[in-house]
């Protein structure tokens, strides 16, 4: 039996805010974000790494014109949830440059300065959780990908992880394709439905598709 635990924090954790005077403390902050989301439980960290890139990159930039303020926590926050989402790793940093300009990390709300402690969830493997299964809709690309991949072969597979009530909590990319990631997992939330469980679970489901 494989059970996910809580991440594991050192000494570390997220500070609110920091103010940034040279790069090298930008680098530690963000180092630092990266690796609490790699300790997150349901989170690929290889999807995790250099995530906070773009964001650095930006504030390289910025620090030309005086100090910049970083918010650990919210950067976060924000990766956590891109990453849950099955974005690629372009779009998150592409969404923290966005946010970071127009003052959305500095305004987001901030509880702890560490990231939630999670309950323990069993993986079990698909063909077990298959037959909880009392609903489904079977996920489809869009007409774009079929059309530029035609002759192909897709295999993408994804860490299902239900709630209580049977439902798709989240969807972690533990293998897949940037530009059909969001699309498929957002498909497979909406209408896949199970049993509900005594205690939480999650499952890595593999798809294939065989494009004509």
């Amino acid at each position: 039996m494989l059970l996910l635990a809580g991440p594991v924090w050192g000494e570390e954790s997220l500070p609110a805010s920091v103010e940034v005077p040279v790069l090298k403390v930008a680098e530690q902050q963000l180092g630092a974000v990266e690796r609490a989301l790699k300790a997150t439980p349901g989170v690929d960290a290889r999807a995790a790494a250099n995530v906070t890139l773009g964001l650095q990159t930006f504030v390289e930039e910025a620090l030309g014109a005086g100090s910049v303020t970083l918010y650990p926590r919210a950067i976060y926050e924000l990766c956590l949830r891109g990453l849950r989402a099955g974005k690629s790793r372009a779009a998150i940093s592409d969404e923290l440059v966005a946010a970071h300009k127009k003052g959305d990390l500095a305004r987001a709300p901030v509880e702890s300065a560490a990231p939630p402690v999670e309950v323990k969830r069993k993986i079990v493997p698909s063909m077990i959780l298959d037959k909880e299964r009392t609903a489904f809709v079977d996920p489809h690309l869009t007409p774009k990908f079929l059309h530029d991949h035609r002759g192909e072969t897709l295999t993408v597979t994804y860490l299902l992880c239900l709630d209580a009530n049977g439902r798709v909590e989240r969807a972690t990319v533990i293998k897949g394709n940037p530009e059909v990631d969001s699309s498929l997992i957002e498909q497979i939330k909406a209408t896949w439905i199970y049993k509900k469980q005594p205690s939480p679970v999650c499952s890595p489901n593999t798809f294939v598709f065989d494009i004509q």
